[in-house]
């Protein structure tokens, strides 16, 4: 199948993202998703911004945390806002899709959106596939009732495990503590290299780092903390950069 597609979507909505980029590789599609494809040691900026040029079809998922999440999403908009003016109008080239209740941008309002959350949403977007770009294709109803229940997933309210805080370590506390002495909400996060600076040391720092010397702490300790601190629902899963070789925690958006 010739068709191939780039799914771009918010770092906190990965989890959704990846059911759609396994419905569609199901299907047949050729899909480029950046947890999946990028190399080490690539330009990750200068790949994304080719594979959105060379795609023939960009499933945009919109969702709370995409339309109101400033950064490298936004990026990714703008850019595919650029390669659909640089095709024929009569070409269908983003195709927006919801993963939840949230609102439109205005540039994409032009385009008719599917909400993911609807009756045979799988089939439709199947269906939307066909029609943009002529490729017709059938995903097993395995596919289908996983996609499904994935977005039904995504759109559970909080369990009562979820909204009980779990204890945290000394070490997460501290970290914790670091994270919100950044009064710029946006500033907020992590920045983990993941090659250590010293033998048994590892060096972090807020996303734009904080006045004075980076926190240190051992290695071991600091990652049992970020991963407290994700599984708290205070910081988001991570986005990696392999060029860097870096991971990045952004404090998770409170709606």
């Amino acid at each position: 199948m010739d068709t191939r597609i780039f799914v771009s979507y918010a770092s906190e909505d990965q989890v959704p993202a990846r059911a759609i980029v396994a419905f569609l590789k199901a299907a047949g599609f050729d899909t480029w998703f950046d947890k999946d494809s990028l190399l080490a040691g690539q330009d990750w900026g200068k790949v994304v911004e080719q594979e959105i040029a060379r795609a023939r079809l960009l499933i945009l998922c919109l969702s709370r945390n995409s339309v109101e999440k400033t950064g490298f999403v936004q990026k990714e908009m703008n850019l595919a806002l650029q390669q659909a003016e640089l095709r024929p109008s009569s070409q269908v080239y983003i195709m927006p899709v919801k993963l939840d209740d949230c609102g439109i941008p205005e540039p994409i309002a032009r385009w008719q959106c599917l909400d993911l959350r609807g009756e045979k949403a799988s089939v439709k977007l199947l269906e939307a596939i066909q029609s943009a770009t002529g490729d017709g294709a059938r995903a097993p109803n395995s596919e289908h009732r996983a996609l499904t229940d994935a977005i039904a997933h995504y759109n559970q309210g909080p369990s009562e495990k979820d909204i009980t805080t779990p204890s945290l370590s000394d070490a997460a506390q501290e970290l914790r503590q670091l994270i919100e002495k950044e009064t710029n909400l946006e500033d907020r996060g992590i920045v983990h290299i993941l090659t250590e600076i010293e033998p048994g040391m590892t060096m972090f720092f807020p996303r734009i780092q904080y006045s004075g010397s980076p926190l240190r702490m051992k290695s071991r300790l600091f990652r049992q903390a970020i991963e407290e601190l994700v599984a708290g629902g205070f910081l988001c899963p991570p986005e990696v950069n392999p060029s860097t070789n870096t991971q990045t925690f952004e404090c998770r958006t409170k709606n």
